[in-house]
């Protein structure tokens, strides 16, 4: 029983992932099934800050979907209005380094 539902947990688990426009910071959370799925987005001129960390990928491996050794990443973001949001993905560091400078360079125009 155990291993139907870490395997059905593994499955339907969903995938963040990052992208950014000229207006919007997005973060995208697919699943295999749609209603699972969704899309949050920010409006970049309504950030004050954004900032990337990293998790201990060695036991998230295990615990946390289909995590890979060095691809767990926390983003940090403040808003204007006070309130703050921490998202968790799945990505690359350089990825990760390269979008948020995008970021920080659009909320600065």
């Amino acid at each position: 029983m155990l291993t139907i539902i870490i395997l059905l947990a593994t499955i339907l688990a969903r995938k963040a992932d990052i992208a950014v426009d000229g207006e919007y910071f997005y973060c995208l959370n697919t699943s295999i099934l749609p209603q699972l799925s969704s899309t949050n987005k920010f409006k970049i001129s309504e950030l004050t800050s954004i900032r990337g960390r990293s998790y201990d990928s060695s036991f998230l491996a295990f615990y946390h979907r289909r995590s890979l050794k060095g691809l767990d990443y926390g983003i940090e973001m403040t808003f204007k209005d006070g309130t703050s949001e921490s998202l968790d993905v799945n990505i690359y560091k350089i990825e990760l380094q390269r979008i948020l400078s995008k970021v920080r360079e659009l909320m600065t125009d």
